[in-house]
């Protein structure tokens, strides 16, 4: 046996993705993946090696099983949405999370009728202070029996968008339920073969026991660099870093792993075990420490990649790096079959998989300084095509900094968390408490103030399959060029320049109507990126709580719906921003997106600053160098678009009547955008407008009975009508009469709150699309 597996040395990738394939084309049936299995396949059996064939084949094989297991599971616990449910659900300790007054937990719910047994994710609403610090302080399993309603996690709404349904399918969670009521909380008794369940509870008394011995901003670093266990407080220097791009490495990752390994290893060694007892016990490490973890994705790859780098040395099975890389891979595969659909999967295997290329051309420089700079700078290279499918930008100096901050973490930060862990056992000195705190506090300064002078993100739009494979294809052949000293290097870098460039030859004209819930947003962008433009920003009102209920990790829904889909266009800076009126539904997020994406220009209506909300935000965008402009009925701005202003007539405060109403010809067709315009200020348009026809009107206030009267169709006489609402909203939007008055006048319906985003496209010179939606309606 061992002779016929070091037959294929060197070729165990054959099978790497053979496996990576399989599960590819079975998990998400696409035109692209069959064509992506096809090429495996052809690139296998033009291999001519017929043991290396066979090797694919069981591995396929056993993938397909896998995969196929996946499916009937999910197919298995796939259940009809329910407002009223009743059960029992079972939580083990390091799946509570408290964020304010919101609770989640994660776990194996037994609903009473009808009889059903699934893994699940858990929402309750805490009503005190005193129950949140319960919740916080539970060291033990827990069962739960409670009141509540379930439905499915919410699907893909927007183009290029985050898809939570995806995200928890991955994780073999299908439901969410809404916990209303507990009636009682009685404790779990723990099988003691529940290795992975003990190292769960283990994990759960440690993050406390450094919460209870540490400085808060120390406990945050220590349990997410020792742990993974990324408290609610992360997310306030999380987008810090994220910015940055150096995320990465306050994430358990390939680094971490090794430390801690090496860390094993020399302590092992220097109390006398042999060597050969060594190698067991590290092995077991890596068992133990990928669940005190959580089972991180990156670090069970480096922890197997390791084992099996320990087993070559040991065994001398004469294997490779790519080799080590490859079993890694289709064991993860295995136990995973969705692992190259998270972002973890893609990131960690993606950028180890070059490291192998990379080593090979640092290989040949003498200086530790220089192998170092160029292992950073390559990496950051590499992660052109992920950032094209993920964050559709790319952080170019995030390699830089990378490079300084390696240094700081593997020689200074996780030598002084680990060995302040581990002494923290043994005895507490205040002072040095005291000390350590005031580092990290000092350390998340400096990162925050480097933050407000950093601008080193490329807008790279969103890659395609295509596109993808491309840049890979183009990042192996630079490699290569390099690795041989082939001046044809520079002629991929160029290449891969004008790739990068691509939104500035796409001629391809948007028009999208974003679904942001219970509220409004539209973009446009001209052909070959000529111009940008958001009309509203969609947000939500903000509601007092007291301090105790305030949630750390909230974030603004532009962060999952507008900022996403501008980046996935290749937007770094808005040429303009209209803002229709003063209601929070349509300018709340206008600051945090000002933060993401720079806005050159902002319009409003005359009188919208009376607002005082709307007045402080922009007298802060001005100070960013934002110009601001009022407008006022009979104003026009000539662009690529052209915009006529219909309303409002005269200085308003920023109510409904007093919205902006804007029409613009885009190909062949009219469109107007009317805010929330109400029945009294539509009369007053038609009045002063008396000639005005449209081909698309977007319905003002959300389908609202105060908006959309039938004098106002009859004259309008539009073919299409948008409307933009909030899925399940407290104000009944749309209003069912409206409904009746387009349905009555055959006028085509698009619906957010249904569809998801709408969208137009055009060509120089062609016609309008077709509306197309991002959710089919049955």
């Amino acid at each position: 046996m061992k002779n016929y597996l070091q037959e294929i040395n060197n070729y165990y990738f054959f099978p790497a993705l053979a496996s990576l394939g399989v599960a590819i084309f079975l998990l998400e049936m696409h035109k692209s993946n069959v064509f992506l299995l096809g090429i495996i396949a052809i690139r296998i059996y033009c291999t001519k090696h017929r043991k290396i064939q066979l090797c694919c084949l069981l591995v396929a094989f056993l993938t397909l099983l896998s995969s196929g297991y996946l499916l009937i599971h999910e197919k298995k616990h796939q259940l009809d949405e329910m407002k009223n449910c009743s059960g029992k659900l079972t939580i083990w300790p390091d799946n509570i999370r408290v964020d304010g007054d919101r609770l989640q937990l994660r776990g194996k719910v037994k609903l009473d009728n009808p009889t059903f047994t699934f893994k699940n994710l858990a929402f309750y609403k805490l009503t005190s202070k005193e129950e949140k610090i319960y919740w916080q302080t539970r060291m033990r399993p827990v069962e739960i029996s409670f009141v509540g309603s379930s439905q499915k996690p919410l699907d893909q709404i927007n183009r290029f968008g985050f898809n939570y349904q995806k995200f928890l399918k991955q994780q073999k969670i299908y439901q969410i339920i809404t916990v209303k009521k507990i009636h009682s909380i009685s404790a779990v008794v723990v099988p003691i073969y529940r290795f992975d369940r003990w190292i769960g509870i283990l994990r759960s008394w440690l993050a406390q026991h450094i919460q209870r011995n540490f400085g808060k901003q120390t406990a945050i670093y220590m349990n997410m660099l020792l742990l993974g266990i990324k408290q609610s407080e992360f997310s306030e220097i999380e987008e810090t870093f994220s910015t940055l791009g150096i995320l990465h490495l306050f994430s358990l990752s390939g680094m971490h792993a090794t430390f801690f390994m090496n860390c094993l290893r020399y302590f092992l060694l220097r109390i006398g075990i042999q060597t050969n007892k060594v190698f067991w016990l590290q092995l077991l490490f890596a068992i133990f420490y990928s669940g005190m973890t959580g089972f991180s994705i990156s670090v069970i790859r480096a922890l197997l990649q390791m084992s099996f780098q320990l087993i070559n040395q040991k065994y001398s099975l004469k294997l490779s790096s790519l080799d080590c890389w490859s079993l890694a891979l289709i064991v993860h595969l295995l136990g995973n079959p969705y692992l190259l659909f998270t972002n973890a999967g893609k990131f960690s295997y993606f950028l180890s998989f070059f490291i192998y290329y990379i080593l090979k051309i640092i290989a040949h420089y003498p200086s530790k300084w220089l192998k170092s700079s160029l292992l950073s700078l390559l990496l950051g290279i590499t992660m052109i095509p992920l950032a094209g499918v993920t964050f559709y930008e790319w952080q170019v100096f995030s390699s830089l900094l990378t490079w300084i901050c390696f240094p700081l973490f593997k020689k200074i930060l996780l030598p002084i968390i680990l060995s302040s862990f581990l002494f923290s056992f043994i005895s507490k000195i205040n002072i040095y408490i005291v000390i350590l705190e005031q580092f990290f506090q000092s350390l998340t300064i400096l990162f925050m103030r480097i933050e407000q002078f950093w601008s080193g993100n490329i807008g790279i739009r969103h890659f395609s399959f295509f596109t993808c494979l491309l840049i890979i294809y183009l990042l192996i052949c630079f490699f290569n060029a390099w690795i041989n000293k082939k001046r044809r290097a520079i002629s991929y870098s160029i290449c891969l320049l004008l790739v990068l460039n691509f939104k500035f030859l796409s001629p391809i004209g948007t028009v999208a109507i974003i679904d942001v819930g219970q509220g409004d947003s539209i973009f446009l962008q001209a052909p070959f990126h000529k111009e940008n433009i958001l009309i509203d920003t969609g947000g939500k009102l903000a509601f007092k709580k007291e301090e105790w209920a305030m949630r750390q990790q909230e974030k603004a829904g532009a962060t999952y719906s507008v900022i996403p889909y501008l980046k996935s266009r290749g937007v770094t800076k808005l040429d303009k921003v209209f803002i229709t009126h003063g209601d929070e539904d349509n300018f709340g997020d206008l600051l945090t997106i000002s933060k993401k994406i720079k806005i050159k220009n902002l319009y409003f209506p005359n009188g919208t600053t009376k607002k005082k909300k709307f007045l402080s935000a922009i007298k802060q965008l001005s100070k960013n160098g934002t110009r601001c402009y009022e407008l006022l009925a009979g104003d026009n701005i000539d662009s690529y678009f052209h915009f006529e202003f219909l309303s409002p007539f005269k200085e308003g405060i920023g109510e409904n009547n007093d919205s902006l109403v804007m029409y613009t010809k885009i190909a062949d067709k009219s469109f107007l955008f009317t805010g929330d315009l109400e029945i009294e200020g539509e009369h007053q348009l038609i009045k002063y407008w008396p000639t005005l026809t449209i081909d698309i009107l977007k319905v003002g206030h959300h389908g609202s009975k105060t908006s959309s009267s039938p004098m106002f169709l009859d004259q309008l006489k539009p073919q299409e009508a948008i409307i933009s609402c909030g899925r399940n909203n407290h104000f009944n939007h749309p209003n069912i009469e409206v409904l009746k008055e387009l349905e009555k006048r055959q006028i085509d319906l698009f619906r957010t709150d249904q569809q998801g985003m709408i969208y137009y496209e055009w060509l120089p010179g062609s016609k309008l699309s077709k509306g197309k939606v991002v959710k089919k309606t049955n």
